[in-house]
């Protein structure tokens, strides 16, 4: 099955949001514009 796999991100930080994702190691700043 190739599902897609499931994401996993570690809070680095609150104030800004940064997180880092488990599997790829990229960070991500900015999540809620991101997602939104």
């Amino acid at each position: 099955s190739n599902e897609p796999l499931e994401t996993e991100f570690v809070v680095k930080s609150k104030d800004p949001l940064r997180l880092r994702c488990r599997y790829c190691e990229r960070e991500l700043e900015d999540v809620a514009s991101n997602i939104l």
